[in-house]
Protein backbone atom coordinates (compact mmCIF):
# COMPACT_ATOMS: atom_id res chain seq x y z
CA UNK A 1 0.00 0.00 0.00
CA UNK A 2 2.73 2.62 0.99
CA UNK A 3 4.31 1.43 -2.39
CA UNK A 4 0.89 2.66 -4.53
CA UNK A 5 0.69 5.69 -2.39
CA UNK A 6 4.70 6.45 -2.94
CA UNK A 7 4.25 6.12 -7.06
CA UNK A 8 1.11 7.97 -6.89
CA UNK A 9 2.82 11.14 -4.58
CA UNK A 10 5.92 11.43 -7.54
CA UNK A 11 3.69 11.02 -10.54
CA UNK A 12 1.20 13.93 -8.62
CA UNK A 13 4.86 15.68 -8.22
CA UNK A 14 5.45 14.94 -11.88
CA UNK A 15 3.00 16.47 -13.28
CA UNK A 16 3.10 19.63 -10.59
CA UNK A 17 6.63 20.24 -12.47
CA UNK A 18 4.76 19.69 -16.02
CA UNK A 19 1.86 21.94 -15.23
CA UNK A 20 4.00 24.55 -14.04
CA UNK A 21 6.35 24.44 -17.45
CA UNK A 22 3.24 24.86 -19.58
CA UNK A 23 1.85 27.97 -18.02
CA UNK A 24 -1.42 28.25 -18.54
CA UNK A 25 -3.88 31.25 -18.61
CA UNK A 26 -6.59 31.42 -15.77
CA UNK A 27 -9.37 31.02 -18.63
CA UNK A 28 -7.82 27.93 -19.50
CA UNK A 29 -7.54 26.83 -15.52
CA UNK A 30 -11.05 27.36 -15.40
CA UNK A 31 -11.81 25.27 -18.32
CA UNK A 32 -9.82 22.38 -17.56
CA UNK A 33 -11.60 22.20 -14.20
CA UNK A 34 -15.14 22.34 -15.38
CA UNK A 35 -13.25 19.51 -17.64
CA UNK A 36 -12.43 17.22 -14.77
CA UNK A 37 -15.19 17.42 -12.64
CA UNK A 38 -17.28 16.00 -16.01
CA UNK A 39 -14.42 13.46 -16.23
CA UNK A 40 -14.57 12.42 -12.45
CA UNK A 41 -18.46 11.94 -12.71
CA UNK A 42 -17.92 10.03 -15.80
CA UNK A 43 -15.66 7.32 -14.16
CA UNK A 44 -18.11 7.08 -11.17
CA UNK A 45 -20.33 5.86 -14.02
CA UNK A 46 -17.97 3.76 -16.11
CA UNK A 47 -18.47 6.02 -19.04
CA UNK A 48 -14.89 7.53 -19.21
CA UNK A 49 -13.76 7.59 -22.71
CA UNK A 50 -9.90 7.20 -22.79
CA UNK A 51 -11.18 3.56 -21.77
CA UNK A 52 -11.96 2.30 -25.24
CA UNK A 53 -11.44 -1.47 -24.47
CA UNK A 54 -10.61 -3.86 -22.56
CA UNK A 55 -7.48 -4.24 -23.57
CA UNK A 56 -7.10 -0.55 -22.50
CA UNK A 57 -8.65 -1.19 -19.05
CA UNK A 58 -5.95 -4.26 -18.52
CA UNK A 59 -3.60 -1.94 -18.65
CA UNK A 60 -4.13 0.39 -15.88
CA UNK A 61 -3.07 -2.99 -12.92
CA UNK A 62 -6.46 -3.69 -11.45
CA UNK A 63 -7.67 -0.49 -11.67
CA UNK A 64 -5.27 0.77 -8.50
CA UNK A 65 -4.73 3.93 -10.09
CA UNK A 66 -8.50 4.99 -10.02
CA UNK A 67 -9.09 3.44 -6.89
CA UNK A 68 -6.90 6.45 -5.15
CA UNK A 69 -8.56 9.77 -4.02
CA UNK A 70 -8.60 12.52 -6.70
CA UNK A 71 -9.11 15.34 -4.08
CA UNK A 72 -5.51 14.95 -2.76
CA UNK A 73 -4.43 16.32 -6.35
CA UNK A 74 -4.40 19.79 -7.84
CA UNK A 75 -7.33 20.46 -10.14
CA UNK A 76 -5.17 20.45 -13.29
CA UNK A 77 -2.34 17.81 -12.51
CA UNK A 78 -5.95 15.40 -11.63
CA UNK A 79 -7.11 16.57 -15.48
CA UNK A 80 -3.82 15.91 -16.96
CA UNK A 81 -3.31 12.82 -14.85
CA UNK A 82 -6.84 11.38 -16.41
CA UNK A 83 -5.98 12.40 -20.21
CA UNK A 84 -2.53 10.73 -20.50
CA UNK A 85 -4.21 8.07 -18.41
CA UNK A 86 -3.93 5.31 -21.47
CA UNK A 87 0.06 5.89 -20.93
CA UNK A 88 0.13 5.85 -17.57
CA UNK A 89 2.17 2.40 -17.59
CA UNK A 90 5.32 4.49 -19.11
CA UNK A 91 4.41 7.45 -17.26
CA UNK A 92 5.04 5.24 -13.97
CA UNK A 93 7.94 3.90 -14.96
CA UNK A 94 9.62 6.19 -17.20
CA UNK A 95 12.02 4.53 -19.76
CA UNK A 96 15.02 5.34 -21.62
CA UNK A 97 16.77 4.07 -24.44
CA UNK A 98 20.27 5.55 -24.65
CA UNK A 99 22.32 5.48 -27.82
CA UNK A 100 24.83 2.65 -27.32
CA UNK A 101 27.98 3.93 -26.01
CA UNK A 102 30.07 3.19 -29.05
CA UNK A 103 28.35 5.31 -31.09
CA UNK A 104 27.75 8.31 -28.43
CA UNK A 105 29.10 11.89 -29.41
CA UNK A 106 30.81 10.70 -32.29
CA UNK A 107 31.08 12.67 -35.67
CA UNK A 108 29.33 11.89 -38.94
CA UNK A 109 31.33 10.81 -41.78
CA UNK A 110 29.58 12.83 -43.96
CA UNK A 111 30.13 16.18 -43.80
CA UNK A 112 26.97 17.15 -42.58
CA UNK A 113 24.56 15.36 -40.58
CA UNK A 114 22.14 12.89 -42.96
CA UNK A 115 19.57 10.58 -41.85
CA UNK A 116 15.99 9.62 -43.37
CA UNK A 117 12.43 7.98 -43.48
CA UNK A 118 12.18 4.48 -42.78
CA UNK A 119 9.19 2.19 -43.42
CA UNK A 120 11.53 -0.87 -41.87
CA UNK A 121 14.10 -1.79 -39.25
CA UNK A 122 15.58 -4.85 -41.29
CA UNK A 123 19.01 -5.24 -41.42
CA UNK A 124 19.24 -4.82 -45.01
CA UNK A 125 18.02 -1.36 -44.84
CA UNK A 126 19.61 -0.40 -41.72
CA UNK A 127 22.95 -1.37 -43.34
CA UNK A 128 22.65 0.49 -46.62
CA UNK A 129 22.04 3.65 -44.87
CA UNK A 130 25.30 3.01 -42.41
CA UNK A 131 27.46 2.28 -45.50
CA UNK A 132 26.21 5.79 -46.99
CA UNK A 133 27.21 7.10 -43.54
CA UNK A 134 23.40 8.32 -42.74
CA UNK A 135 23.71 8.03 -38.37
CA UNK A 136 19.50 9.51 -37.62
CA UNK A 137 16.50 7.74 -38.35
CA UNK A 138 12.89 9.70 -38.53
CA UNK A 139 9.91 8.51 -37.07
CA UNK A 140 5.79 8.97 -37.41
CA UNK A 141 3.97 9.03 -34.21
CA UNK A 142 0.24 9.77 -34.38
CA UNK A 143 -1.11 11.56 -31.42
CA UNK A 144 -4.76 10.54 -30.06
CA UNK A 145 -6.67 13.34 -28.52
CA UNK A 146 -8.33 10.77 -26.95
CA UNK A 147 -5.27 9.61 -25.15
CA UNK A 148 -1.82 9.08 -25.04
CA UNK A 149 -1.29 5.99 -24.31
CA UNK A 150 -0.90 4.62 -28.11
CA UNK A 151 1.32 7.31 -29.02
CA UNK A 152 3.48 6.74 -25.46
CA UNK A 153 3.79 3.11 -27.23
CA UNK A 154 4.82 4.20 -30.67
CA UNK A 155 7.37 6.43 -29.52
CA UNK A 156 8.61 3.47 -26.98
CA UNK A 157 9.20 1.01 -30.31
CA UNK A 158 10.55 3.53 -32.83
CA UNK A 159 13.46 4.95 -29.95
CA UNK A 160 14.54 1.49 -29.16
CA UNK A 161 14.79 0.01 -32.45
CA UNK A 162 16.75 2.65 -33.76
CA UNK A 163 18.65 3.02 -31.12
CA UNK A 164 19.36 -0.43 -30.58
CA UNK A 165 20.56 -0.63 -34.25
CA UNK A 166 23.28 2.62 -33.36
CA UNK A 167 21.06 5.53 -34.83
CA UNK A 168 19.72 8.35 -33.32
CA UNK A 169 15.92 9.27 -34.04
CA UNK A 170 13.89 12.57 -34.95
CA UNK A 171 10.36 11.30 -33.83
CA UNK A 172 7.35 13.77 -36.04
CA UNK A 173 4.36 13.95 -33.47
CA UNK A 174 1.45 14.87 -35.31
CA UNK A 175 -2.57 14.69 -34.61
CA UNK A 176 -5.86 15.15 -36.43
CA UNK A 177 -6.25 18.91 -37.14
CA UNK A 178 -9.88 18.57 -36.21
CA UNK A 179 -9.38 17.72 -32.98
CA UNK A 180 -7.74 20.96 -32.41
CA UNK A 181 -10.65 23.14 -32.98
CA UNK A 182 -12.60 20.79 -30.71
CA UNK A 183 -10.99 22.95 -27.86
CA UNK A 184 -7.26 24.48 -28.56
CA UNK A 185 -6.51 25.11 -24.88
CA UNK A 186 -7.40 21.94 -23.78
CA UNK A 187 -5.83 19.96 -27.19
CA UNK A 188 -2.06 22.53 -26.66
CA UNK A 189 -2.03 21.13 -23.24
CA UNK A 190 -2.56 17.58 -23.53
CA UNK A 191 -0.29 17.15 -26.08
CA UNK A 192 2.28 19.11 -24.61
CA UNK A 193 2.14 16.77 -21.33
CA UNK A 194 2.33 13.78 -24.08
CA UNK A 195 5.32 15.30 -25.58
CA UNK A 196 6.80 15.29 -21.71
CA UNK A 197 6.57 11.96 -21.77
CA UNK A 198 7.62 10.50 -24.99
CA UNK A 199 11.12 13.17 -23.94
CA UNK A 200 11.52 11.20 -21.33
CA UNK A 201 11.79 7.90 -23.06
CA UNK A 202 15.04 9.47 -24.92
CA UNK A 203 14.75 10.39 -28.47
CA UNK A 204 17.01 12.66 -29.43
CA UNK A 205 14.24 15.17 -31.49
CA UNK A 206 11.25 15.94 -31.18
CA UNK A 207 9.47 17.56 -34.84
CA UNK A 208 6.38 19.21 -33.45
CA UNK A 209 3.42 18.78 -36.33
CA UNK A 210 3.80 18.45 -40.43
CA UNK A 211 2.81 20.81 -42.29
CA UNK A 212 0.43 23.15 -40.50
CA UNK A 213 0.10 25.72 -43.27
CA UNK A 214 -2.26 23.54 -45.28
CA UNK A 215 -5.94 22.22 -44.80
CA UNK A 216 -4.77 18.20 -44.69
CA UNK A 217 -2.97 19.15 -40.84
CA UNK A 218 -4.56 22.14 -40.18
CA UNK A 219 -7.91 23.34 -39.94
CA UNK A 220 -9.40 24.82 -42.83
CA UNK A 221 -10.64 28.26 -42.48
CA UNK A 222 -8.18 28.39 -39.04
CA UNK A 223 -4.81 27.95 -40.34
CA UNK A 224 -2.66 30.84 -38.31
CA UNK A 225 1.45 30.54 -37.57
CA UNK A 226 0.86 32.55 -34.60
CA UNK A 227 -1.82 29.90 -33.17
CA UNK A 228 0.89 27.28 -34.04
CA UNK A 229 3.90 28.54 -32.23
CA UNK A 230 1.39 28.41 -28.89
CA UNK A 231 1.36 24.94 -29.61
CA UNK A 232 5.11 24.89 -30.01
CA UNK A 233 5.73 26.85 -27.13
CA UNK A 234 4.00 24.79 -24.49
CA UNK A 235 4.78 21.70 -26.07
CA UNK A 236 8.68 22.58 -25.84
CA UNK A 237 8.25 23.37 -22.39
CA UNK A 238 7.06 20.06 -21.73
CA UNK A 239 9.95 18.24 -23.19
CA UNK A 240 12.71 20.65 -22.04
CA UNK A 241 11.23 20.37 -18.39
CA UNK A 242 11.49 16.47 -18.38
CA UNK A 243 14.09 16.09 -20.77
CA UNK A 244 16.66 19.39 -21.80
CA UNK A 245 18.46 16.93 -23.95
CA UNK A 246 16.41 16.59 -26.98
CA UNK A 247 16.41 18.74 -29.80
CA UNK A 248 13.09 20.93 -30.35
CA UNK A 249 11.97 21.30 -34.41
CA UNK A 250 9.63 23.69 -35.37
CA UNK A 251 7.18 22.38 -37.91
CA UNK A 252 8.00 22.18 -41.70
CA UNK A 253 5.46 24.52 -43.51
CA UNK A 254 4.75 22.77 -47.15
CA UNK A 255 6.33 24.61 -49.76
CA UNK A 256 3.73 26.41 -51.72
CA UNK A 257 3.11 29.38 -53.18
CA UNK A 258 -0.52 28.65 -53.91
CA UNK A 259 -2.62 30.75 -51.21
CA UNK A 260 -4.20 33.09 -54.05
CA UNK A 261 -5.76 30.25 -55.49
CA UNK A 262 -6.85 28.09 -52.32
CA UNK A 263 -6.89 31.23 -49.47
CA UNK A 264 -9.02 29.09 -46.60
CA UNK A 265 -6.83 26.00 -47.06
CA UNK A 266 -3.05 27.16 -47.87
CA UNK A 267 -0.67 29.21 -46.73
CA UNK A 268 2.24 30.05 -48.36
CA UNK A 269 5.29 28.97 -46.82
CA UNK A 270 7.34 32.51 -46.88
CA UNK A 271 4.09 33.88 -45.36
CA UNK A 272 3.78 31.16 -42.57
CA UNK A 273 7.27 31.44 -41.39
CA UNK A 274 7.62 35.18 -41.48
CA UNK A 275 4.12 34.55 -38.84
CA UNK A 276 5.83 32.23 -36.70
CA UNK A 277 9.15 34.69 -36.53
CA UNK A 278 7.14 37.18 -35.58
CA UNK A 279 5.00 35.04 -33.03
CA UNK A 280 8.27 34.25 -31.06
CA UNK A 281 8.74 30.61 -32.46
CA UNK A 282 12.53 31.14 -32.52
CA UNK A 283 12.59 31.34 -28.13
CA UNK A 284 10.65 27.92 -28.76
CA UNK A 285 12.96 25.57 -31.02
CA UNK A 286 16.46 24.37 -30.93
CA UNK A 287 15.92 24.19 -34.92
CA UNK A 288 13.37 25.58 -37.72
CA UNK A 289 12.12 22.72 -39.47
CA UNK A 290 12.31 22.62 -43.27
CA UNK A 291 10.91 20.83 -46.10
CA UNK A 292 12.61 20.71 -49.69
CA UNK A 293 10.62 17.73 -52.19
CA UNK A 294 10.11 19.17 -55.57
CA UNK A 295 13.24 19.48 -56.93
CA UNK A 296 13.61 18.38 -60.87
CA UNK A 297 16.72 20.48 -61.48
CA UNK A 298 20.47 20.17 -59.97
CA UNK A 299 20.88 21.59 -56.27
CA UNK A 300 23.10 24.27 -56.61
CA UNK A 301 21.21 26.31 -59.41
CA UNK A 302 18.15 28.65 -59.12
CA UNK A 303 16.62 29.07 -62.38
CA UNK A 304 15.38 26.84 -65.44
CA UNK A 305 12.69 24.64 -63.80
CA UNK A 306 10.62 23.74 -66.76
CA UNK A 307 7.37 24.27 -64.70
CA UNK A 308 8.16 27.43 -63.34
CA UNK A 309 10.36 29.51 -61.37
CA UNK A 310 8.78 29.81 -57.62
CA UNK A 311 11.76 29.64 -54.90
CA UNK A 312 10.33 26.27 -53.45
CA UNK A 313 11.57 24.91 -56.60
CA UNK A 314 15.41 25.23 -55.88
CA UNK A 315 17.39 23.97 -52.91
CA UNK A 316 19.08 27.80 -52.45
CA UNK A 317 16.36 30.09 -52.71
CA UNK A 318 14.28 27.41 -50.65
CA UNK A 319 17.02 27.92 -47.73
CA UNK A 320 16.94 31.50 -48.09
CA UNK A 321 13.25 31.86 -47.92
CA UNK A 322 13.17 29.62 -44.62
CA UNK A 323 15.81 31.29 -42.66
CA UNK A 324 15.60 34.93 -43.48
CA UNK A 325 12.87 35.52 -41.18
CA UNK A 326 15.24 33.95 -38.53
CA UNK A 327 18.13 35.13 -39.34
CA UNK A 328 18.53 37.06 -36.19
CA UNK A 329 18.47 34.40 -34.05
CA UNK A 330 21.14 32.33 -35.31
CA UNK A 331 18.84 29.15 -35.75
CA UNK A 332 20.05 26.32 -38.15
CA UNK A 333 17.80 25.06 -40.31
CA UNK A 334 16.62 21.64 -40.04
CA UNK A 335 15.37 19.93 -43.02
CA UNK A 336 12.89 17.22 -41.80
CA UNK A 337 11.83 16.25 -45.53
CA UNK A 338 14.52 15.91 -48.66
CA UNK A 339 14.21 14.16 -51.80
CA UNK A 340 14.01 14.06 -55.17
CA UNK A 341 11.60 11.59 -57.06
CA UNK A 342 11.95 9.31 -60.02
CA UNK A 343 8.83 7.26 -61.42
CA UNK A 344 11.94 5.42 -63.40
CA UNK A 345 12.29 1.62 -62.62
CA UNK A 346 8.85 1.40 -60.26
CA UNK A 347 6.81 -0.46 -63.82
CA UNK A 348 2.65 -0.33 -63.34
CA UNK A 349 2.88 2.86 -60.55
CA UNK A 350 1.71 5.92 -62.45
CA UNK A 351 1.11 8.80 -60.40
CA UNK A 352 -0.57 11.69 -61.94
CA UNK A 353 0.18 14.63 -59.11
CA UNK A 354 3.73 13.75 -59.52
CA UNK A 355 3.86 13.79 -63.51
CA UNK A 356 6.28 16.59 -63.06
CA UNK A 357 9.00 13.99 -61.82
CA UNK A 358 8.50 12.28 -64.92
CA UNK A 359 12.28 13.46 -66.49
CA UNK A 360 14.00 12.52 -63.40
CA UNK A 361 16.45 9.38 -63.33
CA UNK A 362 17.42 6.91 -60.56
CA UNK A 363 21.30 8.22 -61.70
CA UNK A 364 20.00 12.49 -61.04
CA UNK A 365 18.33 11.21 -57.46
CA UNK A 366 21.85 9.85 -56.59
CA UNK A 367 23.56 12.54 -58.16
CA UNK A 368 21.56 15.74 -56.69
CA UNK A 369 21.07 13.76 -52.95
CA UNK A 370 24.92 13.67 -52.65
CA UNK A 371 25.63 17.22 -54.20
CA UNK A 372 22.79 19.04 -52.23
CA UNK A 373 24.41 17.57 -49.10
CA UNK A 374 27.95 18.72 -50.30
CA UNK A 375 25.79 22.50 -50.85
CA UNK A 376 24.51 22.30 -47.74
CA UNK A 377 27.55 21.45 -45.75
CA UNK A 378 28.83 24.57 -47.36
CA UNK A 379 26.15 27.31 -47.14
CA UNK A 380 28.26 30.32 -45.95
CA UNK A 381 25.74 32.20 -44.62
CA UNK A 382 22.91 30.08 -43.61
CA UNK A 383 23.64 27.40 -41.21
CA UNK A 384 21.70 23.94 -41.80
CA UNK A 385 21.92 21.19 -38.84
CA UNK A 386 20.51 17.85 -40.98
CA UNK A 387 19.02 16.58 -43.46
CA UNK A 388 16.51 13.95 -43.13
CA UNK A 389 16.33 11.74 -46.75
CA UNK A 390 12.37 11.63 -47.55
CA UNK A 391 12.36 8.81 -48.12
CA UNK A 392 15.04 5.57 -47.52
CA UNK A 393 12.40 3.12 -48.93
CA UNK A 394 8.96 3.02 -49.68
CA UNK A 395 5.70 1.64 -47.42
CA UNK A 396 5.36 -1.84 -47.29
CA UNK A 397 1.76 -1.26 -47.67
CA UNK A 398 0.21 1.81 -48.70
CA UNK A 399 -0.99 3.98 -46.07
CA UNK A 400 -3.71 6.17 -47.65
CA UNK A 401 -3.60 8.22 -44.63
CA UNK A 402 -0.27 9.68 -44.81
CA UNK A 403 0.84 9.69 -48.36
CA UNK A 404 0.15 7.68 -51.61
CA UNK A 405 2.09 5.05 -51.99
CA UNK A 406 3.15 5.61 -55.66
CA UNK A 407 4.76 8.34 -53.82
CA UNK A 408 6.52 7.11 -51.96
CA UNK A 409 7.88 4.35 -54.31
CA UNK A 410 8.96 7.55 -56.63
CA UNK A 411 10.53 9.16 -53.42
CA UNK A 412 12.44 6.25 -52.36
CA UNK A 413 16.37 5.58 -53.02
CA UNK A 414 16.29 2.14 -51.97
CA UNK A 415 14.62 1.27 -55.27
CA UNK A 416 12.37 -1.87 -56.07
CA UNK A 417 14.97 -3.74 -57.14
CA UNK A 418 16.70 -3.55 -53.77
CA UNK A 419 20.02 -1.14 -55.37
CA UNK A 420 20.30 2.14 -53.48
CA UNK A 421 22.53 4.71 -56.29
CA UNK A 422 22.12 7.36 -54.16
CA UNK A 423 23.52 5.37 -50.86
CA UNK A 424 26.47 4.91 -53.17
CA UNK A 425 26.63 8.50 -54.14
CA UNK A 426 26.83 9.61 -50.51
CA UNK A 427 29.36 6.89 -49.24
CA UNK A 428 31.37 8.39 -52.25
CA UNK A 429 31.56 12.05 -49.67
CA UNK A 430 32.78 10.16 -46.18
CA UNK A 431 35.93 11.76 -45.07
Amino acid sequence: MNNEHDEISTLEADLHHLAGSIQPDAQFMAGLGEHLLAEQKNIKHGKHSVFRNQKERNMIASQRMMRQPLRGMSVLAAALLIAVLGGVMLVARPLYAPLPAAIQDTTPELPMTVGGWVSDFSEETLQKMRDAGMTWISGYVFYNSDGGGEALNTAQVLISAAHEAGFKIMLQIAGDPGDIMANRRDYNAMLAITLGYIAKLGPDAIQVWAEPNIDRNWLRGEINSAAYVTMLRQAYMAIKANNPDVMVISAAPAPTDAQDSFPDQIVNDDIYYQGMANAGAADYADCIGVSYVEGVVPPNITSGDPRDNTATRYLKTMLERAYEPFRESGLPLCITSFGYATPEDTGELVQTAFGWARETTVAQQAAWTAEAITLLAEQPDIPVQMAMIWRINPYLIPPDYIEPFDAATYFSIIRPDGSCPACDALAALRQ
